[in-house]
């Protein structure tokens, strides 16, 4: 998975909601293809952000001129255990704290 590979997780811009810049670490909630699939399994603490197009994301190629924020991370650590989705997961994203990160069961924990 390049998101892990390559420490940095994207978002576009226009899903972004307010207070997205107060975030200080970002966790992974892997879909389509992932083992496990629909789950968050790893966070990372956020050091770079910037705002890119598609196109300039060279790790998952896609020609679009769409809008994105890319999230440069530290590393990934893994959660001791993962937080289950159930049954309607996560949109796009959602904010939370990391200690409510860790606690969670599954997903109704911490949106």
């Amino acid at each position: 998975m390049a998101h892990l590979q390559h420490r940095f997780t994207i978002i576009p811009v226009k899903r972004l909601n307010k207070g997205w810049q107060e975030a200080i670490y970002i966790a992974l909630y892997p879909k389509k293809g992932a083992v496990p699939t629909n789950s968050v399994t790893c966070y990372g603490k956020i050091t770079d952000i910037k705002f890119v197009k598609r196109y300039e994301i060279t790790e998952l190629p896609k020609n679009s001129a769409e809008e994105y924020v890319k999230f440069e991370v530290e590393s990934w650590r893994f959660l001791k255990e993962i937080v289950k989705s159930v049954g309607y997961g996560i949109s796009v994203y959602t904010m939370t704290t990391l200690n409510a990160l860790k606690e969670a069961k599954d997903c109704r924990n911490y949106l």
